[in-house]
């Protein structure tokens, strides 16, 4: 089966040339893609991606434009995840604000808490839950930003088989609950564009801060410092390497611990979480043929490498968690450089695979 899958998913990939796609001037452009695909826990799945953007002509490549980004995915198990987001810039991209939204009632996995190396158990539950974020941006400078952002989340764990591992043990956050924080996020970057740098880095530093004042039912905080890098090394191919640190602290939720899954290809989501999360990984992006009918298709090759832990002493970097794959691009928006991937990931656990718009980072 995971070699049809394979298959079914690289055809998509192939036939998104025959779909919408269109750049008019001055800046606006929409793409459009239907897609489906299968698994033992969604049954049969359909879906729609589009997005529409606009980018006045005095707004650098380096600046994301506005944009309205609409995301939608139902199964033949009544499952749904629904993802709406939005940018607005306003004052020629000096202020920025947006609204996204986000529904799913999707099945995950409970491993358990912390490092799981060898889980005891494997609980299938369905997650209901719902997600609000408005942000301001402010440009401080042409490289600079400071966004001020306020998370809203209502959580319901909705149970699937017999098992109760997580319902029985009482892990924090198994009930129905509602989080709320207000993150500020401290942003460098000198990269070239948006959407698929080939120059420059981009530096975040964020803090959560998660408060029953702002109506939490948990107090915590999520610190994150990422650290993004690119390099052309000639006009059809980059380098692109990524390091990245998270710091959960306080009364957490089991679904707000830093998750290894959630960003390396090739893990199963919260198999492997804890209060502390590290990595660090590289690809090497190619679009081979330049003017050609086949310019807008190119591949890349990766390698991650990374490890949660719960203490700064649990760090053991021989017991890194490594992912390497590669994957498959077409440009959907050739003026913003905005790409359509598919990624397959190997790792000791097995293979995971992912079809999305946008570049992992």
């Amino acid at each position: 089966m995971a070699n049809y899958k394979i298959l079914f998913l690289i055809l998509i990939l192939i036939s998104a040339s025959n779909l919408t796609s269109v750049e008019n001037d001055p800046g606006t452009g929409f793409a459009f893609y239907p897609f489906a695909g299968y698994s033992s826990e969604t049954n049969i799945m359909f879906g729609s991606y589009a997005l529409y953007t606009y980018r006045p002509a005095n707004i650098p490549a380096n600046y994301e434009p506005s944009k309205l980004e609409l995301n939608v995915i139902y199964t033949l198990n009544n499952q749904l995840r629904l993802l709406l987001r939005n940018k607005l810039l306003l004052a020629d991209g000096k202020y920025n604000i947006g609204l996204p939204l986000r529904y799913y009632k999707w099945p995950t996995t409970f491993y358990g808490l912390y490092m799981q190396e060898e889980p005891e158990l494997e609980e299938k539950f369905d997650l209901q839950a719902w997600e609000i974020y408005p942000f301001l941006e402010v440009m401080l400078g042409q490289h600079n930003s400071l966004t001020t952002t306020w998370y809203a989340k209502g959580f319901q764990i909705l149970k699937e088989d017999d098992e109760c591992g997580l319902l029985c043990d009482q892990i924090t956050g198994f009930t129905d609950y509602f989080i709320s924080c207000i993150e500020l996020k401290l942003q460098r970057k000198t990269i070239d564009n948006v959407n698929f740098p080939t120059k420059g880095y981009d530096l975040s530093i964020s803090d959560q801060v998660y408060d029953n004042s702002l109506a939490s039912d948990f107090d915590f905080n999520v610190l994150e410092i990422d650290l993004r890098i690119y390099q052309a090394l000639n006009g059809q191919q980059t380098i692109a390497a990524q390091l990245f640190f998270k710091k959960v602290t306080g009364d957490v939720p089991f679904y707000e611990l830093a998750d290894l899954g959630s960003w390396l290809r090739g893990y199963d989501s919260h198999k492997y979480i804890s209060n502390n999360l590290t990595f660090a990984r590289i690809e090497n992006r190619v679009f081979p043929w330049s003017d050609t009918i086949f310019q807008s298709y190119g591949f890349v090759l990766f390698c991650e490498a990374g490890e949660t832990f719960k203490h700064g002493d649990d760090l053991n970097y021989e017991n890194l968690k490594l992912s390497y794959g590669f994957g498959l691009r077409y440009t959907l928006l050739p003026k913003e450089k905005l790409n359509l991937r598919l990624d397959i990931g190997f790792s000791k656990d097995g293979m995971e695979i992912d079809i999305i718009s946008f570049e992992a980072f």
